[in-house]
């Protein structure tokens, strides 16, 4: 009864915070809409519910109110996601035009060009497409993504511009815990995107209404050259930070130092958000706080800390706008905006409602904010470290001597530190399924020379550059040389070989599970209840760990997943016992601009709680089936390497013989390969090449390994890019009982030189699952393929249209699904 008592003393009644509720309540709704995704039912029940509260609150039914009001928020939330997201495209938008035709688009540019070494990108607010028949009027906003450096051209927002290309949708990779990029571009109101070269494209001046823009960016591109021209003689990666940091453009951070950042788990700074606007605030609110306490009218109307909490938000805003005002740096200024607000009215000390407040502003503007990573870790954080602190500070001893007070002090920091890793901690995992060990240690070195040295250094210097030259190249040298110990100390932390971990992705439930854990313990004292809740998460979870357990190690059936790698090949199959065999893993010619193996293959295999491949078999050196194994290579320490071992003249074949040798994974040649292997009662049977094919051909695509699973009666066959030629020679060496499979992963994405009909016919595949990427520019699956699989009464699933293909067997029956809808996989009608 006391812990309950002392718990309402500590005003966490409703009515003492009343923004908290409503928060909760349309933020779920926004949740539990996104989760429905378009189901009417969900709409109506939730609309009807509306209605109902609407009705107890016209008619003031006593104790009704509040859950009505409730409702109706939690309603309004789930509407707004609704709307955020429409299911058909815009009247009049550019993506409507998208198709084979290529389109004159003329626009503005509506945001700073990201540039980097090897291509731009670019959103252009569009006016007018011009094919050769016609002009029509558009609108909307188009992704124009420049290949190749810009090569000195300046490209400003604000500039109107006209560029040549086909117009395509957005088109996500559809696999279980792959990102959702078409989402999230819908979420920017990009529906569509373009490809040009730099020197396609037409400048046509200045564009009406852009001009604050434009002088905006023309300053930030100018002090770019200030800040390198100033740090000249410092390491380019020092320079490269700097720009980061005081600009917000990243692009020229090396990908090697944004692992070591990662690694070293101070990735947070490199991202212009919550940490840095706040520092900015912060420091800008003490220096205004001393300056106006030398007013004596204000100090005498006890208004100094609300003119100064005003005064903040005018460098910080200057800040946000310096940082080229991306989503991140948007949210972090509402947020910082709504604090300081709040410091103005004198609400300082309800944190809770002020936090609840900035959520409903960034939300109500933009409903999808919730699901972006730096809105979850931003008040992840901020609660974690408001709500543990508030319970910790209680139990710290009353410091009474200097000593004492510096010992709390320092305390306070590594308490700060804890609270918003424990607070982040499974956001982070499941973004990014990376656990820094040496992260507590990295912040509480790097943060503080950031906010105290580097940040208020090169800010000062920036704002100075105009007025005192000789000052400002003073301070930004200064802020460069804070940076040199910070990326020393991250360079060293991040080597340490166990600095961090990969995790498998963390469920919602299980998420779920974490935070209520971490309430019970931090209440264990305060709440009678909350004892029991721990025991109860601890009975689930065990249960989870159970489930998950018997599903990666104890399952007795055979599954083989075709993964959607676009225009390319991966499959994933589960042995019984949990042993796994990754075959391919996709891939594009330029791991620089998308690594498939990181950003599709391993989210999946995270997803599914894979944390290491017991085999990975190569079929053959060719890009878009080598390139995305780099990275499992490197991430998942798979235990064998089986593949053909002809070489290919290219550098992402030489990393991923380097890889196996410094990680020492057995690689046996072809002259002893295994060719029929048997584990848990699964054969496994390499029919191709002979050691003989690969003297007499060098083609890569007629050399591919041919796989042959088998478990019972139910055998697949995974043929890679093999030739018609190849498909001859298999015929002749091997019967059709070896050949005949329930299911054929189609050879080369159902190219027409492969998949011949005598080698279709023998092979007498029920399913037939086609590896090809969405409206490719080969026209794969050929028709003519199609009509021989229709011809022999196959079942033809397509991961373009499919999403990730699943084959599931107890070695007699079979069971298929795919990720998209059924619908989805329907052939189009002509």
């Amino acid at each position: 009864m006391q812990a309950g008592k002392h718990y309402k003393q500590a005003g966490w009644k409703w009515q003492a915070r009343p923004l908290v509720p409503v928060a909760l309540a349309w933020l779920t709704g926004i949740a539990a809409g996104s989760l429905a995704g378009k189901n009417s039912i969900w709409l109506v029940s939730s609309m009807a519910l509306a209605g109902v509260a609407g009705f107890a609150i016209c008619f003031r039914l006593k104790k009704t109110i509040l859950p009505a009001g409730l409702i109706l928020c939690l309603a309004a939330g789930t509407l707004a996601i609704w709307l955020r997201y429409p299911e058909s495209l815009p009247p009049r938008n550019v993506a409507r035009f998208a198709g084979p035709t290529p389109w004159q688009v003329t626009g503005t540019v509506a945001e700073p060009v990201l540039e980097s070494e090897s291509r731009s990108r670019l959103v252009l607010e569009v006016e007018s497409i011009r094919s050769r028949a016609a002009i029509k009027a558009a609108g909307g906003r188009l992704l124009v993504n420049i290949l190749g450096p810009l090569e000195g051209r300046q490209i400003l927002a604000g500039d109107r511009i006209s560029v040549r290309g086909r117009i395509k949708l957005f088109h996500n990779f559809n696999n279980p815990g792959c990102f959702d990029y078409r989402r999230y571009m819908a979420s920017r109101n990009i529906f569509s995107r373009t490809y040009c070269r730099p020197d396609k494209i037409i400048f046509l001046g200045p564009g009406p209404g852009y001009s604050f823009k434009r002088r905006l960016d023309a300053w930030r591109k100018h002090l770019v050259k200030v800040l390198e021209g100033t740090m000249a003689g410092f390491d380019p990666q020092v320079r490269a930070v700097s720009r980061a940091l005081l600009l917000g453009d990243r692009s020229r951070v090396s990908s090697g130092l944004r692992r070591d950042f990662n690694r070293a788990g101070v990735g947070h700074v490199l991202a212009i958000s919550g940490l840095h606007l706040g520092l900015v605030a912060a420091g800008s609110l003490a220096l205004f706080t001393r300056l106006f306490a030398w007013c004596g009218f204000l100090r005498a109307a006890g208004r100094v800390r609300p003119a100064a909490a005003l005064a903040a938000f005018i460098p910080t805003l200057a800040y946000a706008l310096l940082a080229g005002m991306t989503p991140s740096t948007q949210r972090a200024l509402i947020m910082v905006a709504v604090f300081l607000a709040a410091l103005a009215l004198g609400r300082r000390h309800d944190l809770a409602n002020t936090l609840a407040l900035a959520a409903l502003v960034i939300t109500v503007a933009d409903p999808g904010a919730l699901f972006a990573v730096s809105f979850q870790l931003s008040f992840a954080a901020v609660i974690g470290i408001v709500w543990l602190l508030e319970r910790l500070s209680e139990r710290l001893p009353a410091a009474k001597t200097k000593t004492a007070r510096l010992a709390n002090q320092a305390l306070w920091l590594v308490l700060v530190n804890l609270a918003a890793f424990l607070a982040t901690l499974p956001i982070v995992v499941r973004n990014f399924n990376q656990l820094s060990l040496v992260g507590g240690a990295a912040n509480l070195a790097v943060v503080p020379l950031v906010a105290l040295v580097v940040l208020p250094a090169g800010l000062a210097g920036i704002f100075l550059h105009g007025l005192w030259p000789a000052a400002a190249a003073w301070l930004l040298k200064l802020a460069a040389s804070g940076l040199v110990p910070v990326l020393a100390a991250i360079r060293y932390l991040a080597g340490l070989e166990h600095a961090a971990v990969t995790l498998v992705t963390p469920t919602l439930i299980e998420i779920g599970l974490y935070y209520l854990a971490l309430w019970s313990l931090v209440e264990i004292r305060r709440i009678r209840w909350a004892s029991p809740l721990l025991a109860m998460v601890a009975l689930v979870a065990a249960l989870d760990s159970g489930y998950w357990v018997y599903q990666r190690y104890f399952r007795r059936d055979l599954r083989l997943t075709v993964v959607d790698v676009g225009q390319a090949a991966c499959a994933l199959a589960e042995l019984p016992g949990g042993y796994t065999i990754l075959i391919d893993g996709g891939g594009f010619s330029d791991n620089r601009i998308f690594d498939v193996g990181q950003k599709v293959v391993a989210p999946f295999l995270w997803s599914r709680k894979i944390a290491t491949i017991d085999l990975v078999i190569l079929s053959h050196a060719n890009s878009d089936h080598l390139n995305g194994l780099l990275y499992i290579l490197e991430k998942f320490s798979p235990a064998r390497v089986w593949s053909n071992h002809q070489p290919a003249p290219t550098e992402c074949y030489r990393r991923f013989c380097k890889l196996i040798e410094s990680r020492r994974i057995p690689w046996p040649p072809p002259e002893i390969l295994p060719r029929r292997t048997t584990i848990n009662k699964a054969t496994l049977h390499i029919l191709h090449p002979r050691p003989a094919d690969l003297e007499t051909s060098q083609d890569l695509n007629a050399n591919s390994l041919v796989v042959r699973i088998q478990l019972g009666k139910i055998a697949f066959l995974l043929p890679g890019d093999i030739t018609a030629g190849a498909e001859r020679r298999i015929l002749k060496r091997c019967g059709r009982r070896q050949l005949a499979s329930t299911v054929l992963v189609a050879a080369h994405h159902g190219s027409r030189s492969s998949n011949s009909r005598s080698f279709l016919k023998a092979i007498a595949p029920r399913w037939v699952a086609i590896s090809c990427g969405y409206h490719n520019r080969f026209g794969f699956p050929h028709p003519q393929v199609l009509a021989r699989l229709d011809k022999l009464g196959c079942r033809v699933l397509r991961t373009d249209r499919c999403g990730a293909i699943s084959f599931v067997t107890d070695g007699t029956e079979l069971k298929v699904t795919t990720f998209l809808d059924e619908n989805s996989c329907l052939p189009e009608t002509p």
